[in-house]
């Protein structure tokens, strides 16, 4: 197991399995009963920042309004999301999605549903969202250049990389979207923020300051927490979703 980064797996951490976390509250919902299940990657109160997987039994409930800030990775099954003011979106299995705080809907699941997570809690008086987001997340999505790491940071050249943010919440603090990057190296360094990565193309050996390395390819997902010291090795390309967390300082 690396040091430096934290695999995802769909039976929780090393594949252990999943921790019972009750029904959903009765008043929440309109059919089925919600008997989920669950377990964390990474938690940290103090931040409200969260990762991890989570499935549940068929349900349909009203989510009004949503409690956070929500990118989600759908494993197995399919969700409906019906926004109050706007389109309903069908997610299925292999898809990602988000649901920004405040935001209204209903949701509805009509068999087993699995996904990954990651949410940022936001301040209790965050704004709704003026207007309901695409909350899908096209993975092909055009994107727009992007500054690449310093050179002295790298063993060996400086890379071409572009992004698109799909959403960022009301703090600033809390980012979605999609990124790439030709091959780079980039020295072994303290990582400067939060973030879950879902690999979509091309792969990434992220390496401990102790020697231990994790590799990631094609629908792999992981996370690495402020802090975590480790070099990342790009060797063909990667494009990845991504879920960053830049803690702003308090005014």
């Amino acid at each position: 197991m690396s040091t430096a980064s934290i695999r995802f797996h769909p039976e929780g951490p090393g594949g252990a399995g999943l921790e019972d976390w009750g029904a959903l509250p009765a008043e929440a919902l309109e059919s089925g009963e919600g008997r989920q299940r669950g377990r964390y990657f990474f938690q940290d109160e103090r931040l409200g920042l969260s990762a991890g997987v989570w499935d549940c039994t068929p349900f349909v409930g009203r989510m009004g309004p949503h409690g956070n800030n929500e990118l989600m990775l759908l494993l197995e099954g399919e969700v409906t999301i019906e926004p109050e003011a706007g389109e309903a979106v069908t997610v299925r299995a292999g898809e990602a999605f988000y649901l920004p705080k405040g935001l209204r809907v209903r949701w509805r699941q009509p068999g087993r549903v699995r996904k990954y997570f990651v949410i940022f809690d936001g301040p209790a008086d965050a704004p709704a969202p003026a207007t309901v987001p695409p909350l899908r997340i096209d993975p092909a999505a055009a994107l727009a250049p992007s500054t690449p790491p310093a050179a002295d940071t790298l063993f060996g050249p400086v890379p071409s990389q572009q992004g698109k943010a799909a959403f960022i919440d009301a703090t600033g603090q809390f980012t979605i979207g999609v990124w790439e990057t030709t091959p780079y190296h980039r020295r072994p360094v303290p990582f400067p923020r939060y973030e879950l990565m879902h690999v979509l193309d091309g792969g990434v050996t992220v390496r401990g300051a102790d020697g231990t390395a994790e590799s990631y390819g094609p629908g792999d997902t992981f996370f690495v927490a402020r802090g975590m010291v480790g070099d990342f090795e790009v060797r063909q390309g990667l494009r990845k979703i991504y879920a960053i967390f830049i803690e702003k300082p308090a005014a």
